[in-house]
């Protein structure tokens, strides 16, 4: 079980919370200010002591979250005490109390809580300052009774409930993810239904929008009637009062289907009842009201709608939005539009929030408490309490979306079916107000960065619908490479990173005719939420249209690409093969030779890339489409060897030697090897010229066309895109503005950024090589918690922990490595599957403040790669040119660490009756030294594998080895590492 050193793990409705505040760390939404006017005089040394002892037997109130191997804990292991901070002020208590309270909390850090001593002119103010995290409303009763009790000069017992705290946690998992939570989920599935409609609450929010606090007590003498009423009923003054909120949002939203959130206590367990914590359960109750009902019929219903409700209510809140389908940003317009909260402040007999008498020695003074605004995440919520000083009713518009005009009308109307219930509950409800339009305002969303486009309708005029989710859901399926995805899958969990991002989000793009930048996919990185949000920029009649750019006529010559130029630079420098790419694929089922041949003439003939010859003209390489030819196959046979394996690396290893004459035009080898019984093996090496990682599947697909038209007698036909117009509309950008803007921001990026990691090179060239990385088995899965934890891809885990490494290893503070990424972006994914290198190169940059954990390098490099994805149009060998960095021999500015995707060892075609499943040999990264040093992460049926190439003039090969160990040792405990600052190892 939990121990201080090792932590509580979260709840569910924790890590929801630690989830959000790590998306949004300055965020309010889960603060607890409690506020008390203090009568007589307060012994601030006497309440220190009270607040430390309060600390000690409640230590989650000083504790903070960190992670463990197996996610997130609250942990106390030497937490400081609960600060107390005196503070003289010339504003208003309520003024006061908000602008100390309106200060984040930083969870990774702690305390939870903190107290201060606002003194006014004629006033003293108690405030308490406590994260929801571990903190509910019975808990306020249980904290207060503590320093009531520790001010006095009473010792009290350290908590012993750390076991019961571990087996809620653990139970509220077990419930959200297994079977046990079955029963549950089927409830809520019945109770929430489908079709709800989102909440149109009333708005009159001003000019300037702005938190809004109401105040409005319950008269005592209407308060005794309705206690009476209730009695009459058969149910509690809750329900009442909750039968009540129910009719008012009818009447001023003009819906008669509805939903209102409210608490569920979550302590069944009775160890628990003592405990500080955060134990609740928001329950969002739907109830379905028609103009017949009587008021003592809504009641009747609500009374028996929450008590089974309340009966399914430890089914965490996540959980149950996820089996009503309520996920992503429109799930708030359904649950979290308002919230009803009852808080019986007077349970506790020597607890009177009124009069706290705190006492010590001879001296006393007297807490009352005040109304403060604080926001639960919904946008109207309606605070009902009930103390000595009768029922008070705090309604709280935390952003201002309702107005303090709509809310004082709220108020006042509740107060008049209040007193209409205690007249008569059998009163027909209240009428619709008249000015209450159907199409009402638009609920409020979750708040979103601000970079995200605006959240979707429901529906759309279009019709899109559903049908959009499963078209969607179709492409997917394709550029992931498996079946069954479902609405709540994520692309962090299906292993999703940046090169596949942009190549989701050009076929996205392609397929519903819009431009979907990649920030989108990771905003929104399950389907579901994904898919509305493109569909909300799809209009009826959007179409695809293309670059507007003159593409050369047939049979001219155009200039190469950028990336072209640099493969080509790259290998007339020391004359190598390094250009060379090698692709393997074994078979299953019969490969038939000579439909082979004919697929592959139909391959050339229909792709000019592959059939293009490279020149050099006045020191500019220029290209020129040639006509068809036929690649032959070389036959291998390998069925008497003891490795065929060892055949196939012997045939790739050479092949990935060999160089190709870039002026043939013919830049593809082509191999089959009989394996024996029945078994082949399809061997490729084609030049980095004509094809790019991300070509690779487009290989696959069309390769798989023209194997069936050959099979069919009939031609293929050419592509619908071909490279030479991806160049023209390359060669467009550059003149139209494009990259002008995107060269301004890799300048103030890379402003001062070292171009080079200096560490200490041999003098004499040392051997070059490649070193596997040993990360153990189940990395991906390890790294899954993390991913969905942080909103992140596993590639910018490694990424973190490859700056962390030379971070460490180089002792510098700030460094810079490059990343390869798909360019095909532009021009609403028109290039998604053009055949032909458009890969560019983006930079991502380390810098280090003092202190700086694991975590602000993770969030830095997310943010880093997104902006770059964004401003990726232009070449780097043009933004390297405009930043003119010093240049040194043999090295590449920025290129002296690559961090590099392969996923293309997923890919799987079908030849006719043949299967193709695709090999990774180290053969096939021969082109992966050509830079100092290159980490080469490659994805294989959910394992997670890496290779760190060098060449000799940087380091050693025990340097290498050294930093691939120190590699896999941080990303094999990358959770746990998190909080642990850069420069420290362990």
């Amino acid at each position: 079980m939990g121990t201080p050193q090792q932590g509580i793990p979260l709840s569910v409705g924790q890590e929801a919370m630690w989830i959000a505040w790590e998306l949004e760390p300055d965020q309010m939404s889960h603060i607890i200010p409690l506020a008390f006017l203090v009568r007589g005089e307060l012994d601030v040394p006497r309440l220190r002591q009270a607040v430390a002892a309060v600390g000690e037997a409640y230590p989650q109130l000083r504790a903070r979250v960190a992670r463990a191997h197996d996610g997130p804990v609250v942990s106390w292991a030497q937490a400081p005490e609960i600060p107390v901070i005196e503070r003289t002020v010339t504003a208003d208590v309520m003024e006061a109390a908000r602008e100390a309270w309106q200060v984040p909390i930083d969870l990774r850090s702690g305390p939870l809580a903190r107290v201060y001593v606002l003194r006014g002119p004629d006033w003293t103010a108690l405030l308490f300052v406590v994260h929801h995290l571990v903190f509910d409303g019975a808990s306020v009763l249980i904290m207060l009774d503590g320093l009531r009790r520790a001010y006095a000069g009473e010792a009290l017992r350290p908590s012993d409930h750390l076991d019961t705290l571990t087996s809620f946690a653990r139970r509220s998992r077990e419930l959200a993810d297994t079977e046990a939570g079955d029963a549950h989920r089927a409830y809520w599935k019945r109770a929430l239904g489908s079709g709800t409609p989102g909440l149109a609450l009333p708005s009159n929010p001003g000019p300037e929008p702005r938190r809004t606090m109401f105040s409005a007590d319950v008269p005592p003498e209407l308060a005794d009637h309705l206690r009476s009423c209730a009695e009459e009923l058969g149910c509690s003054y809750f329900t009442v009062l909750l039968g009540a909120y129910f009719a008012l949002l009818r009447r001023h939203s003009g819906l008669d289907d509805l939903m209102v959130s409210i608490p569920f206590h979550g302590r069944t367990d009775p160890s628990l009842r003592d405990t500080v914590g955060y134990f609740v359960n928001p329950l969002p109750i739907r109830h379905r009201l028609r103009a017949t009902d009587s008021y003592a019929e809504l009641i009747r219903a609500l009374r028996s709608a929450v008590k089974e409700s309340l009966s399914h209510g430890e089914l965490p809140l996540p959980a149950i939005m996820r089996e009503a389908g309520f996920t992503g940003p429109q799930a708030r317009a359904h649950t979290h539009q308002s919230l009803f909260q009852y808080w019986h402040a007077g349970q506790r007999a020597d607890v009177d929030v009124q009069n706290l008498e705190l006492r010590s020695g001879g001296t006393s003074c007297t807490l009352s408490m005040l109304d403060v605004e604080s926001t639960a995440g919904y946008t109207l919520a309606v605070m009902v309490r009930e103390d000595t000083g009768g029922t008070h009713v705090l309604w709280k518009d935390p952003t201002g979306a309702v107005g303090p005009a709509a809310v004082a009308d709220l108020a006042e109307d509740y107060l008049a079916i209040l007193k209409t219930i205690a007249a008569d509950p059998r009163t027909t409800l209240a009428p619709v107000l008249g000015h209450v339009a159907r199409p009402t305002m638009a609920p409020q969303p979750a708040p979103q960065p601000a970079v995200v486009p605006a959240v979707v309708p429901t529906d759309r005029p279009d019709g899109a619908g559903s049908g959009g989710l499963a078209e969607m859901a179709a492409v997917w399926e394709e550029v992931l490479g498996f079946e069954g995805i479902g609405p709540e899958d994520s692309f962090f969990e299906l292993g999703g990173h940046s090169l596949l991002a942009e190549a989701l989000t050009l076929q996205a793009g392609k397929h519903f005719g819009v431009e979907v930048p990649i920030r989108v996919l990771f905003t929104f990185p399950r389907l579901r939420d994904f898919t509305d949000q493109v569909l909300a920029t799809v209009g009826p009649t959007a179409e695809v249209t293309g670059p507007d750019a003159a593409v050369a006529p047939d049979g001219a010559e155009v200039p190469a690409s950028n990336f072209q130029q640099r493969i080509w630079l790259i290998e007339q420098s020391d004359e190598s093969a390094r250009g060379n790419v090698c692709l393997a694929w074994k078979t299953s089922g019969v490969l038939e030779p000579d439909l082979l041949g004919k697929a592959l003439a139909m391959l050339v003939e229909s792709h000019e890339i592959l059939r293009t010859r490279f020149v050099e003209r006045d020191g500019a390489l220029v290209q020129q489409v040639g006509e068809p030819w036929q690649p032959q196959i070389e036959q291998l046979d390998l069925r008497g060897t003891a490795s065929p394996d060892d055949g196939i690396t012997a045939w790739l290893t050479d092949a990935a030697t060999r160089r190709f004459d870039p002026e043939s035009g013919r830049l593809l080898r082509v191999a089959v090897a009989d394996l024996g019984a029945g078994r082949r093996a399809l061997l490729v090496c084609v030049h980095h010229l004509v094809i790019d990682g991300e070509s690779i599947p487009i290989l696959l697909a069309e390769l798989e066309r023209c194997h069936a038209a050959a099979r069919q007698g009939r031609a293929a036909g050419p592509a619908a895109v071909q490279y030479r117009e991806f160049v023209a509309a390359q060669q467009a950008e550059k003149t139209d503005g494009t990259w002008a803007a995107d060269l301004r921001y890799w300048a103030d990026a890379l402003s001062g950024a070292p171009a080079y990691v200096d560490v200490p090179t041999s003098a004499t060239p040392q051997e070059e090589g490649s070193v596997a990385m040993a990360t153990g088995g189940g990395l991906l899965g390890r790294l899954q918690p993390v991913q969905a934890e942080l909103g992140v891809s596993w590639f910018i885990v490694a990424a973190t922990a490859l700056a962390v490494v030379f971070h460490r290893w180089s002792g510098e503070s700030d460094i810079t490595f490059e990343v390869p990424i798909a360019s095909r972006g532009r021009n609403q994914g028109r290039f998604a599957d053009v055949l032909g290198p458009c890969l560019n190169t983006m930079v991502l940059r380390s810098r280090l403040a003092p202190g700086a954990a694991v975590v602000d390098v993770l969030r830095q490099l997310r943010s880093a790669a997104l902006d770059g994805t964004e401003h990726s149009s232009v070449p780097f060998d043009v933004v390297i040119a405009h930043l003119d960095p010093e240049r040194r021999e043999g090295r590449t500015p920025f290129g002296d660490l690559i961090l590099n995707m392969n996923s293309r060892t997923n890919r799987h075609a079908e030849l006719g009756g043949a299967v193709l499943t695709p090999v990774y040999t180290e053969s096939l990264a021969v082109h992966d030294k050509q830079f100092g040093l290159t980490v080469t992460l490659t994805e294989h049926n959910g394992e997670l594998t890496s290779t760190v190439a060098h060449r000799g003039e940087f380091i050693s090969v025990a340097e290498a080895r050294q930093l691939a160990g120190d590699l896999a040792e941080l990303l094999a405990d990358f959770a746990g590492s998190l909080d642990r600052a850069v420069m420290t190892r362990s």
